[in-house]
């Protein structure tokens, strides 16, 4: 498995991903919903058959990778370990909140 690392606000997103889903679902839908998000980011850090989609028009290096309805947004760093900046919905203003 390869390195990642979440930024404070990408642990914030993933707690509201959680809630959310809770609310508006279920805990077996949330559980759910965090494990494909997790599975998605072991994926990347180990460069497994996926990779990201460029955003350098929001910022230089940015990649991001779709997950359902949210995106995976990182930046891999020079020894290989995936730093993923946010994880946002498809439907967020990515300039505001990158």
């Amino acid at each position: 498995m390869g390195q990642y690392r979440l930024s404070r606000k990408a642990a914030e997103d993933l707690d509201r991903i959680w809630d959310y889903t809770v609310k508006e679902w279920s805990e077996e839908q949330a559980i759910s919903y965090y494990r494909q998000i997790h599975q998605a980011v072991i994926s990347l850090s180990s460069h497994i058959d996926i990779s990201g989609r460029p955003y350098e028009h929001i910022r230089e290096g940015l990649l991001g990778y779709h997950v359902n309805r949210h995106i995976i947004f990182y930046r891999k760093a020079t020894d290989g370990t995936i730093l993923v900046s946010r994880i946002l919905h498809e439907k967020m203003d990515f300039r505001r909140h990158l």
